[in-house]
Parts: structure tokens; sequence; C-alpha cells
């Protein structure tokens, strides 16, 4: 029974608006919350629309302090990683992300961005994967998420 409850809270903590997020390789951190407004989830994968921004939140734990936080953004088309361009990717200098630097282990934080679809995005399907790194480019959160541009 206790496996059962175990089971359908991971499940539940692994959905964003009934999107499926992946976990791709936090190693000092985890996630608990992914919440992506902007985002079309009636159905899934995910509706990124272009000249659009598409809103994340990220509620996580630190297994380990941290001196900086800098989020890594990739669209994987087929095989072929492809980086969006995210204004403020460095979480401890942007004021709006909710961070504040130096992070400390055992510690919870809410990350905040907007992602800018762009127009000259092309209309594909598309693997979003949102990577939290610390100062050394080790991944604290690592998330997947089906996508597509429209």
């Amino acid at each position: 029974m206790l496996l059962l409850i175990f089971v359908a809270l991971f499940c539940f903590s692994s959905i964003a608006d009934g999107v499926p997020i992946l976990d791709c390789g936090s190693k000092l951190g985890s996630y608990s919350r992914v919440q992506i407004a902007g985002c079309d989830t009636s159905d899934q994968p995910c509706v990124l629309h272009k000249g659009k921004n598409a809103s994340i939140e990220i509620d996580f734990t630190t297994y380990e302090d941290a001196t900086d936080l800098k989020a890594v953004v990739h669209g994987t088309v087929m095989i072929v990683p492809i980086p969006f361009d995210l204004p403020n990717a460095d979480a401890c200098q942007y004021s709006k992300s909710g961070i504040t630097c130096p992070m400390r282990k055992g510690q919870s934080y809410k990350y905040k961005a907007e992602l800018p679809v762009a127009t000259r995005y092309p209309s594909v399907s598309v693997k979003v994967k949102w990577e939290l790194q610390d100062q050394d480019g080790n991944d604290i959160v690592c998330i997947k998420l089906p996508a597509v541009i429209r």
C-alpha cells in the first residue's frame, strides 16, 4: 500500500498541467514541482506559441551549497540539440528569478523564468531540456518535456 502511495505521488509531482515532465539527470538537487504558463496544455505535448513567452516555475531543493545558478535551455529536434536564447540565464543576477545566491544545501527554492518563443523558430515538435546548473556546470535540476512550436 505504501508503495502505491509513493508511486502516485511521484507521478503527480512529475506532471505540469498535464504535460509529462521527466528528470534528465538532476545530480545536485531535486525538483518537487514544475509549472508552465503560456503553454497550452489541454493536449500533450505542450504548445509553445511563436511571438509569446512561456513562463516556468521550478520548485527544487539543493543537495550541496552553490554560489551560482545558471539556466541552460535546449530544444532537441530529432537528435540535434538546439540552444534556446534565454535572456536572463544567470538566475543569481536576474531579480525576477526568485533565487538569492549563494544557495545552501538542503534549502528549497522557487526558480522563475520566461522563455521567449521567437517567431523565427520553425514549427516543429521538440523536446525541451531545461537545466539549472551550479558554478561548475553540474546539474542541480534537469528536466525534459515534450513540446510543439507553432
